[in-house]
């Protein structure tokens, strides 16, 4: 059940993200209004930590971004499975984290 849901986490991240680069649908707005906008979302304004890796050309829609969500993914998966090995019971019977 856990190799099932993994699987199809894995394949709904990757179908999510080829489907957004895909999209017609990107953001269109001007540079300098997003920066404002996102300036004034948080009480540290253009030193907040979005706001300057936005500055700094960071994008929503490119490899590194891919790469550190599925590599985030992978790891909490694994980290799961651990968790779920770790709470074996007397029996061998895996519990928790729902059969």
């Amino acid at each position: 059940m856990v190799a099932l849901r993994t699987i199809t986490a894995l394949t709904n991240y990757v179908n999510g993200c080829i489907l957004q680069e895909q999209s017609a649908r990107r953001p269109t707005t001007h540079a300098s209004v997003s920066h404002e906008a996102l300036a004034e979302l948080s009480h540290l304004g253009r030193t907040a930590p979005l706001h300057v890796a936005f500055a700094e050309g960071g994008s929503l829609y490119n490899e590194a971004s891919f790469e550190y969500g599925l590599q985030a993914l992978i790891e909490g998966c694994a980290t799961a499975l651990h968790r779920r090995v770790e709470i074996k019971d007397m029996s061998g019977r895996l519990t928790g984290l729902g059969e």
